[in-house]
């Protein structure tokens, strides 16, 4: 008895020492209409990232400037009253060492040209329209096999993505429509196949599916799409991951549905097979699409990118 109560204090002490604690929560602000979207992003490289917001219904972007110890200063980046956000983005796409604001919403696919390194400011002069299919979700990532960054656009509305291939210095080829997602909402890249092509994984809100575009040729010539179903009521977001460490890249959907709010798990079994979904959470977690999304993956995504351009060349 008294050998295992010392060894339950003993396991109590060493839970607590490896906790995570928190200190207070901090409010950034309590002004605006409906906020849908944020990043990071260490915008003027001092080692603290700043936060970026769109607020959906009055049509702005904030950005919060950090300050350290968790004290941030508010700016008003944009406000485009009424046309509306859903999706924004800081980016340098074409290295210049600026950074680009990309925005998704009512205006299509846009950004905003930074009036220099340093400078915050993103006018409505330096304004640049990709595309003006109403954009609900940008993506930025390597699909073909060069080494420029391409945008994915999806639209809801139009039960389309929109793929713009990068070819440098923020210029792009004729879009490339990929059709038939009813309400298309987020969009990953990632190998699903281990060919050494990335592939396009699109979820929808219109038929709860996940649409899985496998890259043939790697330069975006798609075969037709692998898809899957799941229990969701909508499927509004997804992420990628290798979760069970196999060397085959999982997707985790998330519903953006209330009355539904479920996260579902499909384990890649290889060979263009997926295991049927599974539940993993059935609590309020609506939100959860970009939660999973952390700084992890993305520098296992980094690695495995590596390993990638390296294969081809070894292989060519």
């Amino acid at each position: 008895m008294h050998k295992a109560l010392f060894l339950a204090v003993v396991l109590l002490i060493a839970l607590h020492a490896h906790a995570q604690l928190f200190g207070p929560r901090v409010i950034l602000s309590t002004n605006f209409s409906w906020p849908r979207n944020l990043g990071v992003r260490d915008i003027d490289d001092d080692g603290l990232p700043e936060v970026f917001v769109e607020s959906q219904l009055d049509g702005r972007i904030s950005l919060f400037k950090n300050q350290g110890d968790f004290n941030f200063g508010f700016t008003l980046l944009m406000s485009l009253f009424p046309s509306g956000f859903y999706d924004v983005h800081i980016e340098d796409l074409d290295g210049d060492g600026s950074w680009e604001l990309w925005s998704g919403g009512f205006l299509g696919t846009v950004y905003h040209s930074q009036v220099a390194p340093g400078v915050w400011s993103w006018p409505a002069s330096n304004r640049t329209v990709v595309d003006s299919t109403l954009a609900s979700w940008l993506l930025f990532d390597f699909i073909d096999s060069d080494s420029v960054r391409d945008v994915v656009m999806s639209s809801w509305p139009g039960n389309i993505a929109i793929w713009f291939r990068g070819l440098g210095s923020n210029s792009f080829s004729a879009p490339i429509t990929i059709i038939n997602v009813p309400n298309a909402n987020q969009a990953r890249v990632a190998d699903f196949d281990d060919d050494f092509d990335n592939d396009l994984v699109l979820v929808s809100a219109g038929d709860s599916s996940v649409r899985v575009f496998f890259n043939a040729d790697g330069t975006g010539t798609w075969d037709a799409p692998l898809v899957l179903s799941t229990s969701s009521n909508g499927v509004f977001g997804c992420v990628t991951a290798d979760f069970d460490v196999d060397g085959h890249e999982d997707i985790v959907t998330a519903s953006g549905q209330k009355s539904d709010s479920k996260v579902e798990f499909f384990r890649n079994l290889g060979g263009r097979v997926f295991a049927s979904s599974l539940g993993i959470c059935f609590a309020p977690c609506n939100g959860a699409l970009r939660v999973l999304a952390h700084d992890g993956m993305e520098r296992f995504r980094d690695a495995k990118l590596t390993h990638q351009a390296y294969a081809r060349a070894t292989l060519s």
